[in-house]
């Protein structure tokens, strides 16, 4: 129940995040996305992958609507407690930190101001995943017995097995018939905000 709920939390965020930008047609479409690639087997394993989507997601929309300057005293506490929560449940919700960070990078080259509430939120996160390193050091300790060792080769592979389902005609053809939809409706509601 976690995986699953994990999972739908990663598409309601993504609905979210999308809706305030694209409009409904495209937060659809992207909440939908997910189902469609390798990513949905984790909504039905029994593994932390599904809730560490969620945790993921979560994390985001906090990061984005801090960014945006909505309800900070919210969001910038939950920014902490998402991206805690997500290494607390898989070491690999550290990767949340380079959509974060790229998007404060660039954030930093438009104001050149510096957020120090959010990088201090992200440093907060951090900290309090701190009693997690005495287990990833032990973890380390076993890599020479890992039944198999990852290497940059490996981004490869990874990227076509939670993308190859999207090559499937099934997908092809709802893309082609969405696409133009998304793109008309967003170009519509440009024109509505503009007037």
């Amino acid at each position: 129940a976690p995986a699953i709920a994990g999972f739908w939390v990663m598409a309601a965020g993504l609905f979210y995040l999308v809706k305030s930008r694209a409009g409904v047609l495209a937060a659809f479409s992207a909440a939908a996305l997910p189902v469609s690639t390798a990513a949905f087997r984790y909504a039905i394993e029994a593994r932390g992958y599904g809730l560490m989507l969620g945790f993921f997601t979560l994390a985001l929309v906090s990061w984005s609507e801090a960014a945006r300057g909505r309800r900070r005293a919210l969001h910038v506490p939950l920014l902490a407690l998402w991206i805690a929560a997500g290494l607390w449940n898989q070491f690999y919700g550290v990767l949340v930190l380079l959509p974060i960070g790229a998007g404060e990078v660039v954030r930093i080259v438009r104001t050149r101001k510096v957020d120090v509430a959010v990088w201090g939120a992200i440093a907060a996160g951090l900290l309090l995943a701190g009693p997690l390193v005495p287990n990833a050091r032990l973890a380390s300790g076993y890599s020479a017995t890992y039944w198999r060792r990852a290497s940059s080769n490996d981004f490869t592979a990874v990227y076509a097995f939670l993308f190859e389902p999207l090559r499937d005609k099934r997908f092809v053809l709802a893309l082609s018939f969405l696409a133009p939809l998304v793109i008309v409706g967003t170009t519509m509601r440009k024109t509505q905000i503009g007037r």
